[in-house]
This record gives structure tokens, sequence and C-alpha cells, in this order.
């Protein structure tokens, strides 16, 4: 859907990649009558949208609210005058650092997020979002989806933008060394685009009742493991190095997918290896035609 958070000039729009109108449905319809089709409706939407850049992350700080407050609006106001279903992609970072004694977090688990950090524009942002929907069902009766992600990984992903796996793919094929933030223990877990993507359309044809999942991988793998077989993959000869962990990251916790399993009958099926091909061989392409900065 478009990021409609705010109504802005031109220039805003431009800077920000917002879609704006006064009516919330004009964008629709233009892309309709394109093909010559009749508006009829809405029946699904599908809310995917936050501004959000790795490297410029300051610069979309007030974005990010305000598409998670003014723009979760405009979208649930849409799906009140359609009747229409409403996904919205949700974040892992509602339930905080991976706690040792607990490492998989489930859906009724409590939301430990600290809004006053420098990312609590994004994290904040994602819990009022799911506060706005739950209160749109409980007053209009609405069907609302919320898609906890975990780590998503795959194709397309920004290449120069400061997100782990494209800048170790980066650094492998030019020779360069991986640098990793944390300790040689430090793991996370990954799930390929193909299969997120095939979650959140099995969790918005669920019935009304079936309100928050976690989707993502249960499987985690160390980080040396990972930048390790990126070098393997790539045919590269660089090398592995660690550095001080940044204090305002921390691990994330693993899904626990047995909701997920039960109710969706969903588990990410794509192997670790498959998926970093991928990306090495989407890499590859990409890097030749968008230099740093563009």
């Amino acid at each position: 859907c478009p990021d409609d958070s705010l109504k802005t000039n031109d220039s805003d729009c431009n800077k920000w990649g917002y879609r704006t109108c006064v009516k919330q449905t004009c964008f629709l319809n233009y892309l309709l009558d394109r093909f010559k089709v009749k508006f009829q409706g809405i029946q699904e939407i599908y809310h995917l949208a936050c501004p959000i850049s790795k490297k410029h992350f300051d610069e979309f700080r007030i974005a990010m609210a305000l598409t998670n407050s003014i723009g979760m609006k405009n979208m649930l106001d849409v799906a009140v005058q359609y009747k229409a279903k409403v996904l919205f992609a949700s974040s892992s970072s509602l339930y905080g650092p991976k706690q040792a004694e607990k490492p998989y977090v489930q859906e009724n688990d409590p939301c430990l997020l600290d809004h006053l950090t420098p990312s609590g524009a994004y994290d904040e942002g994602k819990r009022f979002s799911e506060a706005l929907l739950a209160t749109y069902a409980d007053v209009y009766g609405l069907d609302v989806k919320i898609s906890r992600l975990f780590r998503t990984y795959g194709p397309r992903m920004k290449i120069h933008d400061g997100n782990l796996l494209p800048d170790l793919i980066n650094a492998a094929l030019d020779g360069q060394e991986l640098v990793l933030r944390g300790s040689e223990d430090s793991s996370l877990a990954l799930c390929f685009v193909s299969d997120m993507v095939d979650g959140l359309i099995k969790h918005m044809h669920t019935p009304i009742a079936v309100t928050v999942v976690n989707l993502g991988s249960d499987q985690a793998v160390r980080l040396s493991l990972l930048a390790e077989t990126i070098v393997r993959l790539t045919g590269s000869s660089s090398h592995v190095r660690f550095e001080q962990e940044l204090a305002s990251l921390f691990e994330a916790p693993l899904p626990d997918l047995e909701k997920a399993r039960q109710v969706l009958h969903w588990l990410p099926l794509v192997r670790l290896e498959d998926g970093l091909k991928r990306m090495i061989e989407y890499g590859r392409s990409e890097r030749q035609r968008v230099r740093p900065g563009m």
C-alpha cells in the first residue's frame, strides 16, 4: 500500500517516497484506470509500508512514527469504508532483546521495548499500530491480522544501505574483510523472502479469530558460520573480523512458530545456503549497476 501518512507537497513526496492524495483511494483508481478496469472496492489490505534505512536511520525517524500512526489510521479508515481485511507487518523488535532463560518468544509474551531509545520511532510506532488495529477491530468489527516479522532476507534488498547480508556479500565479492559486530558466539535466524510472503498470505486467509502470529525462522546460525558460508559461496579469499557490538544493537529472540505451524500450516522451507546463493547472484548483477550513494 502507499505510504499515505502525510498530505505533503511534491518535494516532500519525492523526499520520503510517499504517494499521497486527497481521497485515499485515488491512487488505486489511477492504477486501475490505466488498465481500463473499474474500481469496485477493496477486500484485503496488506499494510507493509514503513520508510526505513539502516545507514540513514535518523533521516527517517519522523516518517517512521507518522507512517505507523497517521498512515495506519488512513489505512484503517479505508478498511472500515470497504469492510476490508487488514494485515499489518509488525516487528519482532517489540519483544526486546533475547533472554538467556527464554530464547524463544510466543505471541502472548509481553512487549519489552524501550520507546525512548533512538530506535523508538520504529519500535514504538509498530506497537502503536498494533494497538490501533486492535481498537478498530473492537469498535468496527474489522478482521485484522498482525504478523510479527523476524529477520527476512533475499534478492532485491538494498545493497548499499547498511544491511548485514548485502554488506557481507559486497565485502566478499570485493575481497575485503567481512566485519561483524558482536562476539563470535553471536547468532541470528534468517527467513527467505518467498517463505515470508507465503506466510503473510496464509495469515491473511485465516479466520477472524486469528490475530497475532510470529513469522520467521526459528533456526539460529552463528554469525561466524554465516560469514564463512558467504566467503565460500562467493569464492572469495576474504577474512572475517569481529568488532565490538554497538550499544544500540541487541541479539533478537527466536520466534516460537507453534501457532504458525498449527493454524497457518506454515514453516520456512528455503535452506539458508540456497537463499544465500540467490542473494549472491542478485548482488553480482546489481553491484555494477548501483553504486554507493545512488
